[in-house]
């Protein structure tokens, strides 16, 4: 079940950021679309608030889960947890079914 093989774990790591990288650039373009020019600043500096404050907490968590459950477990459950996070904002209907702003309309506004 667990791969012991550098190769297919980069193989599968890579798999793993293939799919979130464009989420990631997905959630990016549709957060500045939809943003007034003017909110962008505020929008921006939201957003790497939060960002910032999570940040602590991804190694605080990451060490409990190597102390208390081993390499393994915690490399299944950090995997789960990027792959889930990716399929939910890959599918997610808000994301999907969002009406963009056309490009003349924020060409008019901007």
């Amino acid at each position: 079940m667990f791969a012991y093989n550098p190769f297919v774990i980069g193989a599968l790591l890579a798999l793993t950021y293939f799919t979130s990288a464009p989420a990631n650039g997905m959630l990016a373009a549709i957060q500045i679309s939809i943003t007034p020019p003017e909110m962008q600043g505020r929008m921006m500096s939201a957003v790497m608030l939060v960002a910032g404050l999570a940040a602590p907490l991804g190694p605080l968590g990451g060490g409990w889960l190597l102390q208390d459950f081993g390499v393994r477990a915690t490399f299944v459950v950090l995997t789960c947890m990027s792959a889930a996070i990716t399929a939910v904002v890959l599918l997610s209907p808000a994301v999907r079914l969002m009406r963009l702003p056309a490009l003349n309309d924020r060409e008019n506004h901007g």
